[in-house]
């Protein structure tokens, strides 16, 4: 059984499309988290890793923007969370 894992995708679909080409055949995804915020395509991110059956765990970027609190992430990047 081949697994692909993805993580911290942060909405950047063309990133996405080319880890999926790249990686081939697999028989199942699963998501660390971070698939939205900072990138402009995050539901068509979350739309396409759905499509495959992917299993997901939510991370700080998700819960930040699900929940509209803070992210906590590094100080260099924290203004294009906010």
């Amino acid at each position: 059984m081949r697994v692909l894992i993805v993580s911290d995708v942060h909405g950047n679909l063309p990133a996405l499309e080319a880890v999926l080409e790249a990686a081939g055949r697999f028989d199942e995804v699963l998501v660390l988290g971070d698939l939205v915020d900072y990138g402009p395509w995050p539901g068509e991110v979350l739309d396409v890793l759905q499509g495959l059956g992917a299993r997901f765990v939510r991370g700080n970027h998700d819960h930040a923007v699900g929940y509209g609190v803070d992210c906590r992430c590094g100080k260099e990047t924290h203004w294009l969370s906010v």
